[in-house]
């Protein structure tokens, strides 16, 4: 579920338009409790509409703004945890 307060804050907490949509795929992404998302950048891009460099500039700025983090794996994907 997304939090109430995201929609709320969206501004106070300094995510972008593209920022939250991220973040709503990440956790349409979540299926396990235990394991974190893990969408190629590349297959976000595609869903949105934009760039796989715009999806890797957004989600550098949600893990400085301390939303997410971002792990790398063996796969081609990065996990990310929120």
């Amino acid at each position: 579920a997304i939090p109430t307060s995201f929609l709320f804050l969206q501004a106070e907490l300094s995510i972008t338009p593209l920022g939250f949509n991220i973040l709503i795929n990440l956790v349409s992404h979540w299926w396990e409790t235990k394991e974190h998302p893990y969408p190629s950048q590349e297959s976000l891009a595609k869903r949105m509409g934009v760039s796989k460099r715009s999806i890797q500039r957004e989600v550098t700025n949600l893990v400085e703004l301390g939303l997410i983090t971002k792990q790398a794996n063996k796969a081609s994907s990065a996990k990310y945890k929120g």
